[in-house]
């Protein structure tokens, strides 16, 4: 994931990644998939960042370190964390 840039509103370097999950189903396994939303809240003035989400199903580690590819729609946490990283990171003057 990459580094977090201070917070553009009030410059604190004390930003972290919090997440958030919900119950989105069950697949005709009767694996548990969530949504899984991970975003960059500032521990100064509280600003946040967009929020990054996607389907995370519970078998997606186990197929992951399998080498097989998730299907279509899923994702992994650490994909969802780099997007959330990506918003928070943008700025403006960014070229």
């Amino acid at each position: 994931m990459d580094k977090l840039k201070p917070c553009p509103f009030c410059g604190s370097k004390l930003t972290k990644m919090q997440s958030k999950s919900s119950l989105y189903g069950y697949n005709g396994l009767d694996e548990r998939i969530e949504i899984h939303r991970f975003y960059v809240r500032c521990g100064s003035c509280f600003a946040r960042g967009g929020v990054a989400s996607g389907k995370v199903a519970s078998h997606t580690t186990r197929l992951m370190r399998l080498g097989v590819e998730l299907p279509e729609g899923e994702t992994t946490d650490n994909k969802i964390k780099i997007a959330a990283a990506l918003l928070w990171n943008r700025r403006v003057n960014d070229e």
